[in-house]
C-alpha cells in the first residue's frame, strides 16, 4: 500500500494515531485507496518499460546465509514513517 513498507506504516501510524487520540481521520478510506493505486500504477511503471537483461540467468544466486533485512535497511523502514508521521501532526 502507497509505495511499499515505510509509507504502509507511515499511513497506518496516522490513522492509528488518530484513533488512539480521538481526533478526526486526516485521511479518508478512499483517499488511502487512491494513494494506493496510484502508488501501485507509477512504482510498477518503471518495470513495464525496462529493457530486457539478456545475462540475468547467468548471475550466481543469492547467499541464502544473508538477511533479508539488513540493519540499516530495517532502520530505514522504522526511520521513514516516523518522521512522516511526525511531519502529518506536525502540519
Amino acid at each position: 500500500m502507497v509505495g511499499g513498507p515505510p509509507s504502509t506504516l507511515a499511513v497506518g501510524g496516522v490513522l492509528v494515531t488518530a484513533i488512539v487520540l480521538g481526533a478526526d481521520l486526516p485521511i479518508l478510506p478512499v483517499q488511502v485507496l487512491w494513494l494506493n493505486m496510484t502508488a501501485v500504477l507509477i512504482l510498477g511503471l518503471p518495470f513495464a518499460v525496462e529493457p530486457r537483461d539478456e545475462h540475468i540467468m547467468e548471475r550466481p544466486p543469492r547467499d541464502p546465509a544473508l538477511p533479508l533485512l539488513t540493519r540499516t535497511l530495517t532502520a530505514r523502514v522504522l526511520l521513514v514513517p516516523a518522521v512522516l508521521l511526525v511531519g502529518a501532526y506536525g502540519l
